[in-house]
């Protein structure tokens, strides 16, 4: 089992091809996974693994910008192993044609694989008729397949936990340096309160809740609909094995929502506070229409440091063209509520949708600087396949070949879909990156840091041109270099 990298090389838990890979292994299958985004192996080094594992089959796992390496390495492995079948899954999977047509894949799997994967595995060892297996697409005369979907899993507690095991744990477990270094490097009274509750903290590992949404914004890709969540006791229990068979003392919730029901909050805060870990608790997805001051207030008692919200923007124009479901108002209360709760808030920001104009980037500025926040995470749209704002792209012709969009993944993608030119859009991303930061420190009187980071402001909303990579990315490395 294959987790396959993008352009980043520091990547989390590969929990896609984990999953998939204990599934696997309690149908009695010996299984090996390999993290190429946590091992930078050459393709000599990645022959050889399979060599000696001798696989009756290979799964890959990824990201639809995995897909570049993805086919490379199904051309490495055909090359040199003959006969072996490939199976790709994850969200890799939104593009099955390309896998199938241009990748070489032999199957893919589609959503969840806890069963459709290790029926395709027993069907393969039978020689048996794979039409049969739900959930899959296959190359069948010349045409791509698919068969009927998998049952969705209404309790999630049907999949057991997966076997940590079966990860080189010792590369997973991160050490807080790095978190602290970047989230804690400004002081104020919320990162006082935070050193405090991390004081003695070894490790910290991310671990997954729930799956899906209530929602769907318009550049989200998703397998299925609704939102389910695991026991509480399921949660608990799997926090309790890695604290005490790994240490991990820091919990980074990674699903794509977590507060999607109070009741199951309330009832985890009181689950922790019952157990008396000496855990801490990081959310990072949260949506402000269900967290309120109560909410805040158990999660600050059981150590939860820091939530994150998709705000996406602060302009009730933009919020209600991408679907997001809430409004400027709602968002700031929660996001102000969270504060005072003494809990790390990283606003999360997109710039550049289809009706973005000036007065809706200023309101998101705006909005920004009410939050009274130092940090927070500014990027631009990009589509991918599967979602509404892939279709528009594709629609008002800004993808004109697929495969040759999907490649650009990698090299890091800048779509423009606003009526600004290229060159006006990155100035104004520039703006909402800079201007609020500016508030924050001359209302908090760092005036040396406000000197120092109005003069980089000056270069990147003026720059001239685009560097390669995007400019933001260009703006964000001179600025870190220069240790500001």
């Amino acid at each position: 089992m294959i987790e396959v990298p993008t352009r980043e090389r520091d990547g989390s838990v590969p929990f896609g091809v984990l999953y998939a890979a204990s599934a696997a292994l309690r149908h009695g299958h010996r299984v090996k996974i390999l993290d190429l985004v946590k091992e930078d192996l050459s393709d000599e080094e990645i022959i050889l693994q399979i060599k000696q594992f001798a696989p009756g089959l290979i799964g890959m796992g990824g990201i639809t910008s995995s897909y570049g390496r993805c086919k490379e390495l199904v051309a490495l492995i055909k090359q040199n192993f003959s006969g072996i079948p490939i199976v790709a899954g994850g969200v890799l999977s939104s593009v099955v044609d390309l896998l199938l047509n241009r990748a070489g894949v032999d199957y893919v799997v589609h959503g969840e694989a806890e069963l459709s994967f290790p029926k395709l595995i027993q069907t393969l060892e039978e020689q048996g008729d794979v039409s049969r297996v739900a959930g899959i697409s296959f190359v069948w005369n010349g045409v791509v397949n698919r068969t009927e979907s998998e049952r969705l899993l209404k309790n999630l507690d049907e999949i057991p936990m997966p076997v940590f095991e079966l990860l080189k744990m010792n590369r997973y477990l991160e050490t807080l340096d790095k978190w602290i270094d970047h989230y804690l490097r400004i002081e104020d009274d919320i990162n006082k309160s935070v050193r405090k509750a991390l004081a003695g903290k070894r490790y910290m590992f991310p671990i997954i809740t729930a799956r899906g949404c209530t929602h769907k914004c318009i550049f989200c890709y998703r397998h299925h609909r609704g939102l389910r969540q695991h026991s509480v006791g399921y949660v608990v229990a799997m926090i309790r094995h890695l604290h005490e068979t790994y240490g991990v003392d820091v919990f980074q919730i990674n699903d794509e929502l977590t507060t999607g029901s109070k009741a199951w909050v309330r009832e985890f805060c009181a689950a922790l506070k019952a157990e008396k870990l000496p855990i801490a608790l990081i959310i990072l997805s949260a949506r402000v229409d269900n967290v309120d001051a109560e909410i805040l207030s158990l999660l600050k008692e059981v150590n939860c440091i820091m939530i994150n919200y998709g705000y996406e923007s602060g302009a009730n124009a933009i919020l209600k063209e991408i679907r997001k479901g809430v409004t400027r108002e709602e968002a700031l209360e929660t996001g102000l509520l969270t504060k005072q709760a003494g809990i790390i808030n990283i606003p999360e920001i997109i710039i550049g949708f289809p009706s973005e104009t000036r007065t809706t980037v200023e309101e998101t500025i705006d909005f920004l600087k009410q939050l009274d926040t130092w940090s927070f995470s500014i990027n631009t749209p990009i589509p991918f396949p599967g979602t509404p704002l892939w279709e528009h792209a594709v629609r008002h012709g800004l993808i004109k070949d697929e495969e040759e969009f999907v490649l650009g993944y990698r090299r890091g993608l800048f779509i423009n879909f606003t009526k600004f030119s290229d060159r006006e859009l990155l100035s104004l991303v520039a703006k909402v990156h800079y201007d609020p930061y500016l508030s924050w420190l001359k209302r908090r009187g760092h005036f040396l840091l406000y000197l120092k980071t109005m003069l980089v402001r000056i270069f990147a909303v003026n720059l001239r041109q685009v560097i390669p990579g995007g400019i933001f990315a260009g703006i964000r490395m001179i600025y870190h270099r220069s240790g500001f």
